[in-house]
C-alpha cells in the first residue's frame, strides 16, 4: 500500500468526529450523500472526488468538509465544459489533446506526462478572472494557477489542495466538464492552523487538524523517517 500523508491524516480527525455525536453525525451524512443516486448529487461527488480506496471514514471526513465549505458559501465553483470525459492515467496525452482543444483560450492545462511522484496530475491556468458560483452567489475568480486532479482522486486530496492553495481543479472520470474550486477566504484556513485566527466552526477546525496532521506526516511519517527510526504518528492534540 502505498503511503500518504493526506489519508492518514483524514483518517486521524475523523477518528476524533467518530467520538463526538455531533460530528459522527456529519460522517454519517457524508455517506449517504455517496450512496445517493440523484445525478446532480452524484456529480457534485464526483467534482469533490472518487477515491481510490473507496470511501472510508477519512474521505467521508474529507467529503463533510467539501460539502460544509460550498454550502456555507465559502467555496466557489467555475465550470469549463469539455467535449468528452478523461481517459486512464496512461492516456495522459489523449487528455491533454482534449484539455486543448476545448478550454477558453485564455485557459491552459499541462497534463503531466510522467506523474511519478508528482502531487497532482497537472496545472490548470487562467489569464482572465472567471465566473464562480456557490452559495453566497457568483463572484469573479481572479487569474491564478491551480493544481489539477484528473479521473480518480481521494477527497481529501481536494482538501488539501484547497487548504494549501484556496484553489484546485478537478476533471472526473464520467464527467465532460472541467471545475474550477477557489475558496472566498484563502487564508481562513492557514489562520486557524497557525493560531492566528479562533474559529467556533468544527469544520474548520477539523481542516486546520487535518493540515497539522500533514504537515506532521511530511515530516516525521514518510518512509525516510522510517528508516531513521523516528516516532511514528500524529502530533499531540
Amino acid at each position: 500500500m502505498s503511503y500518504s500523508p493526506h489519508r492518514q491524516a483524514a483518517l486521524a480527525v475523523a477518528d476524533r468526529w467518530m467520538a463526538d455525536p455531533k460530528l459522527r453525525k456529519r460522517i454519517a451524512y457524508a455517506y449517504k450523500l455517496t450512496r445517493d443516486q440523484d445525478p446532480d448529487h452524484v456529480t457534485v461527488i464526483d467534482m469533490f472526488g472518487q477515491p481510490h480506496r473507496g470511501w472510508d471514514a477519512g474521505q467521508l471526513f474529507a467529503l463533510a468538509c467539501l460539502d460544509h465549505l460550498l454550502v456555507s458559501g465559502r467555496l466557489y465553483v467555475a465550470e469549463h465544459p469539455l467535449g468528452s470525459t478523461p481517459l486512464g492515467d496512461k492516456h495522459r496525452e489523449a487528455n491533454q489533446n482534449a484539455l486543448a482543444d476545448h478550454l477558453a483560450p485564455d485557459s491552459l492545462a499541462t497534463v503531466d506526462l510522467t506523474q511519478r511522484g508528482a502531487e497532482c496530475d497537472g496545472l490548470l491556468t487562467w489569464k482572465k478572472p472567471i465566473p464562480g458560483s456557490g452559495a453566497a452567489g457568483v463572484v469573479e475568480i481572479a487569474p491564478d494557477e491551480a493544481p489539477l486532479e484528473i479521473g480518480g482522486t481521494d477527497a481529501s486530496t481536494t482538501c488539501l489542495h484547497l487548504c494549501r492553495y484556496g484553489v484546485t481543479a478537478r476533471w472526473p472520470y464520467r464527467q465532460k466538464t472541467l471545475w474550477t474550486l477557489a475558496l472566498q477566504d484563502r487564508e481562513e484556513i492557514r489562520s486557524v492552523r497557525t493560531g492566528r485566527l479562533k474559529t467556533k466552526d468544527p469544520v474548520i477546525d477539523g481542516l486546520a487538524r487535518f493540515m497539522n496532521n500533514v504537515w506532521w506526516g511530511w515530516h516525521n511519517m514518510g518512509p525516510a523517517a522510517r528508516m531513521r527510526g523516528l516516532a511514528i504518528g500524529a502530533p499531540p492534540s
